[in-house]
């Protein structure tokens, strides 16, 4: 019992960061959960659907939210389909968000008093009045198979997200000033910095999503190309555009595509795939070397865009049965590298949020049905 009761004062002094030199993260929440879901479809004609969806959900931390959806289908002709949708959505905050969670850590920060790298501790905590991120958004599209084989799928999306859960960074807590900052009154050196999670970041995108599909049988197997792309038109947190540029709190490409080519011939499948993002507009280069200074120590500077990538993946299958199956990829067979990037990652030097460092991959499948 005492050994008990001594761990649980030793926790109680971690967490409340009473404990010199000493980092701990901890999380002690719960929560309930009841959710009503119902759907209605409502095929007016054969030529006109709607559907209808509602869901009911209650959280016992955060409390209630409820969302409608409403989607409607019209086929004029056999071979053209149009569709749209509007809906709400929701995001409840995890435990690690709301509940009375607590890290402390030691990391550093730029005092702006003397412009100064600091070492600080910092406090990051949940908050128990945090509410539910909300969403609305609605799309429209179609489908159109003006051959046998052969398809072409476009939708236009708009999404509004707000009450988006965010925290601001020590940094940016410390340029703020006020009591979050607390420094030690005999020498005004930056001691704590406490930060912590709020609802504080609204996001609205826009963009059309496109797939393609076209086939034909000739005398030496079926060919069919694939093209799935992505094109975002406008992202724009709080406001601030971001689309295109990896300025924001995450890297936004405009245009992203992938186009697949297939040969099925006897046993044997073949598939060539070129995947593409678009480059996009440098902004977290900081005032460094980088940006234009004296041109008695720089010869350039670095260019206000990051390039664009391109991959090419290869597969090949060989069926041996209906049951059995040979496969070989080569993922990346260019052994393409990430575009450099120091602006996103001083240590990686590339965007790790958009792409893998591992180069070509070689990989062996073997696939057995019972």
């Amino acid at each position: 019992g005492a050994v008990g009761q001594d761990s649980a004062v030793v926790r109680a002094a971690a967490t409340s960061g009473n404990i010199l030199g000493q980092g701990i993260t901890a999380t002690d929440g719960s929560r309930r959960n009841y959710a009503l879901f119902t759907e209605i479809s409502l095929p007016f004609t054969q030529m006109i659907e709607a559907n209808l969806a509602f869901r009911h959900d209650d959280y016992s931390d955060y409390g209630t939210s409820t969302v409608p959806k409403v989607g409607v289908k019209i086929r004029p002709t056999s071979n053209l389909l149009l569709r749209a949708n509007w809906g709400e959505g929701f995001r409840a905050p995890t435990l690690p968000e709301i509940s009375p969670s607590i890290a402390t850590f030691f990391t550093s920060v730029i005092d702006p008093l003397n412009n100064q790298i600091t070492q600080i501790s910092g406090v990051f905590a949940g908050n128990p009045s945090l509410q539910a991120e909300e969403s609305t958004s609605w799309t429209a599209g179609f489908v159109w198979e003006p051959l046998r084989d052969t398809s072409i799928g476009v939708s236009y999306y708009n999404i509004e997200w707000k009450n988006i859960v965010a925290a601001p960074s020590f940094q940016s807590v410390v340029n703020a000033g006020g009591p979050n900052v607390i420094r030690d009154p005999s020498t005004n050196a930056i001691v704590t910095v406490l930060s912590g999670y709020n609802n504080a970041n609204s996001h609205k995108t826009s963009g059309i999503d496109l797939d393609a599909r076209a086939a034909i049988s000739t005398g030496v197997g079926k060919f069919t190309s694939r093209l799935s792309l992505a094109y975002m038109d406008s992202y724009k947190e709080d406001g601030v555009e971001c689309a295109g540029t990896n300025g924001c709190t995450n890297t936004y490409p405009r245009t992203k595509y992938t186009f697949a080519q297939d040969w099925d011939t006897g046993p044997w499948s073949f598939t060539a795939q070129m995947n593409y993002v678009r480059g996009y507009y440098q902004q977290l280069l900081p005032g460094s070397f980088f940006t234009t200074q004296d041109p008695q120590f720089q010869n350039g500077t670095y260019p206000d865009r990051v390039p664009h990538y391109r991959s090419v993946d290869l597969f090949a299958r060989y069926t041996l049965s209906k049951n059995l199956s040979l496969s070989a990829s080569l993922v990346n067979a260019e052994d393409a590298k990430p575009p450099y990037d120091p602006g996103f990652s001083g240590t990686t030097l590339y965007d790790f949020s958009q792409y893998s460092v591992l180069g070509r991959q070689v990989r062996l499948g073997f696939n057995y049905k019972m």
